[in-house]
């Protein structure tokens, strides 16, 4: 499944474009959404489980990636820079949200932290088939604790 590239109207066989959705969501209501076309640059297309497939041609897929971004960045702009800077930010933005994390959960407390064990111990418990009352996890859970 090769997306059309609209913009240069021609199939590009190296990346693609696919729909995605924003929500924005209070709990698990939708409160509001947004469909937009989403470049994926490490693939040729999606199977029909949405994972990628990645083509064979390393050279050219970042040839691509770098194309496109020249095209982002404009005729004074530099596309293997602006490449490197969205490299950059990803990969950033997976490390400050690790450390976000931590910082939230210590500074949730304790009591945060074994809601959530007891909650997922449950939910273990229940798909070995072998279901438990909320009190009795917690019982388990702050034994483990205790040791």
């Amino acid at each position: 499944m090769v997306f059309w590239d609209y913009r240069k109207g021609a199939a590009n066989k190296d990346m693609f474009y696919t729909d995605a959705k924003v929500q924005v969501k209070n709990g698990d209501k939708v409160l509001a959404e947004k469909v937009y076309s989403k470049v994926v640059f490490e693939g040729i297309s999606l199977d029909d489980k949405k994972n990628v497939v990645q083509g064979d041609d390393i050279e050219k897929l970042l040839g691509d990636a770098i194309a496109y971004f020249q095209e982002q960045a404009g005729e004074k702009g530099n596309g293997v820079i602006e490449l490197l800077r969205n490299a950059t930010y990803a990969n950033d933005l997976g490390q400050r949200n690790k450390i976000r994390q931590v910082l939230v959960t210590s500074m949730e407390g304790p009591e945060k932290s074994i809601d959530k064990a007891v909650k997922d111990f449950m939910a273990a418990r229940q798909a070995a088939g072998k279901p438990i009352s909320e009190e009795a996890a917690r019982a388990k859970v702050m034994a483990i604790m205790a040791d």
